[in-house]
């Protein structure tokens, strides 16, 4: 999640939120990886439920709007691995998540054929606490 979130940090996630609201675009989660649930992933909700993602010429677009992701470093593309020059799309069904790492060169997420299921998500990242012993907030951006 570079540039974002750095190894050596911990994260406070709050898990009773999406009890009362649903999450949104934007969001930080933890996440059980849907291929092996006993391990915990932490990515961004790009899709929500009925959403279609489209990723085509290095940008993702959700409902046919290019999405502005100031979260990314300067300059970094978004790419589909299996074949970068072929448009990837994907429609959510009521229950599904499409999440993807900032750092996307080096992420596995749903660009790589699977899509997050509600009950895996584990919490929203609320707080970051760094190794020295600071911290910082983490705020979803406004789409």
């Amino acid at each position: 999640m570079e540039p974002n979130f750095h190894n050596g940090e911990y994260l406070v996630v709050e898990k009773v939120g999406y009890r009362v609201h649903d999450p949104k675009r934007g969001d930080v989660v933890v996440m059980r990886y849907p291929n092996n649930t006993a391990v915990n992933y932490i990515k961004r909700l790009i899709g929500l439920p009925g959403d279609t993602v489209r990723i085509f010429e290095g940008k993702v677009f959700v409902n046919g709007t290019e999405l502005k992701e100031a979260y990314l470093a300067t300059g970094e593309q978004t790419v589909v691995s299996r074949n970068p020059d072929v448009p990837y799309e994907v429609t959510l069904t009521e229950d599904q998540y499409f999440v993807m790492g900032d750092n996307r060169n080096h992420s596995s997420d749903s660009r790589d054929g699977w899509v997050l299921p509600k009950k895996y998500i584990v919490g929203r990242s609320a707080v970051v606490l760094y190794s020295n012993d600071s911290l910082k907030a983490v705020a979803s951006p406004s789409y």
